[in-house]
């Protein structure tokens, strides 16, 4: 029997559930009424389990389960509860509770189900007690065993691993720690020396019921023996034991063992003597190896287990010269007795050692028989040469003379040859010698690489003739010839053909010499095609400089460096200079005075001596005619006939430099100066640029009649409050057409321009100035009392100024506008009361308060101005955060997101705002941050006052209808207990009446608690497939089927219960639709809303009922489902109406307003 302890506040709820509980006499239950009495109870109680209610006065369920949990007890512990609230499960069962379950429905299936969760519960505790002992039996075992042990299942996974294994294996822990089953294998695999051959074999015995044993080699040199049995259970396999022992020095020890044993064998077998091995107790002879039979003649079956007195050695039994007389026999002269008696002399080792635990003879001996008579020979041949020795030492002394004398004339001559050799082998000449017909007798490696031919010396025997090209074997003949009749040592070259036919020049002299006893000719080569290339590319290069120095464009001079005449000029210096080439060659620079400055000649000519070439220097020069130019010399020296000369190219620049003058003025025009400076400084650079007698710059007025000048400099005065008509001026040119140059009579040209004729002007230079959209806003004129000219580069200068001109002027009318708005806007900020605006720097410091910031904080303007937010108005445990986010927004010119804060006051208390943020950038390019602040504090009150409202009316309603639902199950429990007491009783109808009514009390009860969570959460974003998925998969849906025709992606913005708007439409269809076969869900737009619509093909709804169906209590059941949807559907906006046709099915449509729905 299962002893229970049954805890709840309520005494009716505790006597009917005892009673059902002990119906079938399975259970004792012990009641009570508080949680505390219950605790004191436990301490000298023993029970099987706890059912507890949750909601009780002194203790609630939660708080009774924590104390039992706490003490350490862990005995099954079920929730019986009417509170269904998430939280409350969740809660419970993350605090230890084994079950949870619900009160309400019919009583009998109630304590059925309450009943069978008890049994569940206590059976799965004893089923892990047991396996707690048996794993604790298990681990035992596993940390006690001197083997390593694994254990896994039928996939391989790992259940079991005991310490040793670990120890084996060298596991590191963090990997048994965190049952890395994968870095396990990897970990035991890299330390095998064959880990593939060993994973098959595992993989293979996975599938096996054998018994499985084998041996592992580990790279450290580590053996290891390995069993493997499956793991039955049941008469089935679940897996493998696999067990580890390391067996290295065992194996050690045995392959040294074999290894000797090897060893000794095949000493024995190869050695070149005889070896006996004999037991020194018995003097049975053990072993002998081949060579000891041999000389023996005899088998080893022959020889084992004799004696050796009676066999190989002829001393008699007691008195054996080792055991018996103690001789120490080290190869000894002894005699070995053959199997047919003979007598061999041997030379004999005797050792006496210890093998296993057995004395033993090692006796070793070979055949000195063959020595024996050599030796005999050796003394008679001694005699013999003895006497013949005295006979040659006399000789040996008159040879030894003699080869002393040849051998100093043998190396004189080898050090003369080699001398000889080397110098011809290491010349960097070619050395030839031939007869005098051309065939060659030696060459030298040099020969070899003139001609292409590696292997030098097969060149002997050939005719030099064969290099030789046409063109120049006439010639070698004749010089044969002559060599021929002595006449030598002469300088020739002939051009040759080599073996990789390639043409070269060779340079040669020749000697008439005896070579081997022959008169022959020694001839030296050497290449020279390089040489003549590079003799005929000079030439080339000398006519080019020629060319070139008479067609350059670039004036170019040649100057004797040792006198300074001119040597040589080209045409484009004779019509720079205006000389003719007659007047000039002969004569000095100075004769001609040609510098003006002497000094700077000087510097020139310095500068060439000091650094042999000068780069761009520039010098003032005088033509012919006196007119002075600006040139830059770029000069070197260079040698023609062996002498210096000073090669300069001259380059006229007067017209770049009246260019750069009027770039700088430029440059200076458009310095850093801004706006109405700017203009100033425009006009008296262009005033000075341009030797002007007037300049202005000047803005078209809005009726583009008239200029008002912004500035103006007339013969060097400033001139303000001046404006003329654009009509018959010159300036109305300029608007029309851009730039207009008038050099002389602008006068005569616009005789109506009044001030034109007062100022006497006969001069006129002017440029438009367009906005950045292209529109004329401006003039940029200069005004002359002489005539002027202009040229292209001026002109493109006047127009890079006047874009600057023109640009300042749009800035300034832009600044303008945007002061009159930063101060309309500045206005409007300090009269909105309930916006706070602040502005600060990046740093945090404040430059901007408007009036709302004052009302908010307690700062006024002047005290907050200069100070930093963090020290104003951001509370001490925010402040590192705001540093972080100032920080951040500063590196990356990003605001952070708009958020909820609570800030802090002047006197020192919270204000609860709304803070959003910008980012914006001055004039200067700095960037500022200004945040915008709402005052939340009444929200935050009235949003207090609903949610502690809400709170009151929730946890009475909570109360309320978790009383009225305990005194309904009891009520619906005792209707049970008579039920099953009096059966086919004649008050059976009104026992169903009354149940009934019950029924409908307990589903109205459990609508108020759906209905107090419409609104508690917030709206979220839900996806309609899926909800009427979802929804549908809750449904017994019988043969009806349910179509999802939904576009994909069709998310609605609703309360979260609006899955049981889906629950109820498809609940509906099926329970009182009738006929239905098919529920049908699809989508449609409608003036901008979706609609969904919900149609069936059952009998559909009435026409007088379809506004009745929603209201609470219409229907068949409760009439709370439709009423409750509508409620969901109405937080966000959506509706629903019925317009289906009666007889042909019901048809819902939801109606979602645009700002509710959109596509994922």
């Amino acid at each position: 029997m299962i002893r229970i302890v049954y805890v709840d506040d309520e005494p009716g709820l505790l006597e009917i559930g005892k009673l059902f509980l002990e119906w079938d006499g399975q259970f004792s239950v012990d009641t009570f009424t508080s949680a505390f009495d219950c605790l004191s109870h436990l301490t000298s109680e023993n029970y099987d389990a706890i059912i507890s209610d949750y909601q009780m006065p002194d203790m609630n369920g939660i708080e009774f389960l924590k104390k039992i949990r706490s003490s350490g007890n862990t005995i099954p512990f079920i929730l019986f509860t009417g509170r269904g609230r998430e939280e409350v499960v969740i809660q419970a069962l993350n605090e230890g509770a084994d079950f949870y379950l619900q009160k309400g429905g019919a009583a009998k299936p109630q304590f059925a189900e309450l009943a069978h969760k008890v049994h569940q519960a206590v059976k799965q505790k004893l089923a892990e007690k047991a396996l707690r002992e048996s794993e604790t039996q298990l681990r035992a075992t596993l940390e006690s065993t001197t083997d390593g042990i694994l254990a896994v299942d039928n996939s391989g996974k790992v259940l079991q691993i005991s310490p040793q294994f670990a120890r084996i294996w060298h596991i590191p822990p963090h990997i048994i720690e965190h049952n890395d089953d994968k870095a396990l294998q990897d970990f035991v695999l890299n330390q095998l020396t064959d880990p593939d051959a060993v994973l098959r074999k595992v993989k293979s015995l996975y599938g096996s019921d054998a018994a499985d044993t084998d041996t592992l080699t580990l790279r450290d040199g580590r053996v290891i023996e390995r069993h493997s049995f499956p793991m039955i259970m049941d008469g089935a396999r679940i897996g493998r034991v696999w067990s580890f022992r390391e067996v290295t020095e065992r194996k050690q020890a045995e392959e040294a063992l074999r290894e000797s044993q090897e060893e000794l064998s095949t000493i024995l077998n190869a050695a070149q003597v005889g070896i006996v091995l004999i037991d020194a107790e018995s003097h049975t002879i053990l072993r002998a190896n081949p060579k000891a039979l041999s000389l023996i003649g005899a088998s080893e079956s022959d020889v084992a287990g004799t004696i050796c007195h009676t066999f190989i050695c002829p001393t008699q039994r007691g008195k054996c010269p080792v055991t018996d007389l103690g001789h120490d026999i080290n190869a000894s002269e002894r005699v070995l007795l053959t199997k047919n008696g003979k007598k061999i002399p041997i030379i004999k080792t005797v050792v006496l050692t210890q093998i296993g635990n057995r004395k033993v003879l090692v006796e070793s001996f070979f055949d000195i028989t063959d020595l024996k008579e050599a030796e005999q020979k050796l003394l008679q041949k001694n005699e013999e040469i003895h006497t013949a020795f005295e006979q040659l030492t006399s000789a040996e002394e008159e040879l030894r003379q003699n080869y002393d004398k040849l051998s100093k004339n043998e190396q004189a001559l080898r050090e003369s040859e080699e001398m000889f050799r080397a110098l011809v082998e290491h010349s960097l000449d070619s050395i030839v010698i031939t007869d005098f017909t051309g065939t060659i007798l030696f060459a030298n490696r040099t020969t070899g690489l003139i001609v292409d031919r590696t292997d030098y010396e097969a060149l002997i025997g050939r005719n030099v003739l064969e290099f030789v090209d046409p063109v120049s074997k006439a010639d070698m003949h004749r010089d044969f010839s002559i060599a021929a009749m002595g006449v030598d040592a002469y300088l020739v070259h002939y051009k040759i053909i080599t073996e990789t036919k390639r043409e070269i020049w060779v340079e040669c002299i020749g000697k008439k010499i005896q070579f081997r006893n022959t008169a022959a000719m020694l001839i030296s080569i050497r290449d020279v095609t390089k040489r003549r290339r590079d003799e005929e590319l000079l030439r080339e290069s000398e006519n080019k400089f020629a060319t070139v120095f008479r067609s350059s464009p670039v004036a170019l001079t040649l100057v004797s460096a040792t006198d300074g005449t001119f040597v040589d000029v080209n045409d484009a210096f004779l019509a720079s200079t205006g000389y003719s080439l007659d007047e000039v060659i002969g004569r000095t620079p100075k004769a001609l005075g040609i510098f003006v400055d002497r000094n700077e000649h000087e510097k020139l000519a310095s500068a060439i001596k000091e650094k042999q070439r000068v780069f761009g220097l520039e010098l003032k020069c005088r033509t012919k005619t006196g007119e002075i130019q600006t040139c830059l010399f770029s000069s070197g020296i260079i040698l023609m006939g062996g002498k210096p000369h000073i090669l300069s190219t001259v380059e006229n620049v007067t017209e770049r430099k009246a260019a750069e003058i009027s770039f700088q003025a430029m440059v200076r025009t458009m310095a850093v100066t801004t706006g109405i400076n700017s203009l100033q400084k425009i006009t008296e650079n262009v005033s000075t640029w341009l030797g002007a007698e007037c300049v202005m710059v000047g803005e078209i007025q809005p009726d583009r009649e008239t200029v008002k000048v912004v500035s103006m400099l007339l013969d060097g005065r400033e001139i303000s409050d001046f404006s003329y008509k654009l009509k018959g001026t010159p300036c109305e040119d300029v608007e029309k057409m851009g730039f207009c140059f008038y050099p002389d009579n602008v006068i005569q040209l616009f005789p109506e321009s009044r001030d034109l004729v007062e100022l006497n002007i006969r001069g006129y230079i002017g440029t438009s100035l367009q906005n950045s959209a292209g529109q004329v806003i401006g003039i940029l004129c200069a005004l002359f009392r002489n005539p002027v000219k202009v040229t292209p580069s001026q002109q493109e200068i006047m127009s890079i100024i006047a874009v600057k001109a023109a640009a300042e002027l749009e800035s300034t009318r832009m600044m303008a506008a945007l002061r009159d708005s930063e101060e309309r806007f500045r206005m409007l900020l300090q009269q909105v009361p309930t916006v706070a605006v602040q502005g600060y720097r990046m740093d945090g410091t404040t430059h901007y308060w408007n009036k709302a910031s004052e009302n908010i904080y307690g700062y006024t303007a002047e005290e907050a101005n200069g100070r930093n937010l963090v020290e104003l108005i951001i509370p001490p445990e925010m402040r590192e955060d705001v540093r972080g986010a100032m920080k951040y927004m500063a590196e990356s010119g990003q605001p952070i997101p708009a958020s909820e804060l609570s800030l802090m006051r002047k006197n020192g208390s919270r204000v609860e705002v709304f803070s959003s943020h910008a980012i914006v950038k001055t004039a200067q390019c700095e960037r500022e941050l200004f945040c915008i602040d709402i005052d939340l504090t009444e929200r935050k009150q009235v949003e207090k006052a609903l949610r502690q409202a809400n709170k009151k009316l929730n946890l009475l309603s909570g109360i309320t209808r978790h009383d009225i639902s305990n005194q309904l199950m009891a009520l619906q429990s005792y209707l049970s207990m008579i039920k099953m007491k009096q059966p086919g009783s004649p008050q059976d109808k009104y026992y169903l009446k009354i149940a009934s009514a019950a029924e409908r009390i307990s589903a109205m009860i459990r609508f108020t608690k759906e209905y107090e969570s419409i609104g508690v959460t917030a709206p979220v974003w839900q996806e309609c497939r899926a909800l009427v998925d979802n929804a549908a998969k809750g449904i017994p849906l019988g043969k009806t089927t349910v179509e999802n025709d939904l576009p994909a992606g069709l998310e609605i913005y609703a309360d979260p219960l609006i899955v049981k708007v889906c629950y109820n439409l498809i609940d509906n269809a099926v329970q009182y639709g009738g006929k239905i076969t098919t529920i049908r869900f699809s989508g449609e737009e409608r003036n901008g809303d979706h609609i969904v619509i919900c149609e069936d093909d059952g009998d559909g709804v009435l026409m007088d009922e379809k506004e009745l169906i929603f209201e609470r209590g219409f229907g068949k059941n409760t009439g709370l489902g439709l009423a409750l949807s509508r409620e969901i559907l109405d937080i966000t906006g959506v509706t629903i109406r019925e317009t289906g046709e009666p007889g042909k099915g019901a048809r819902f449509e939801l109606t979602i307003p645009k700002a509710a729905s959109r596509f994922a």
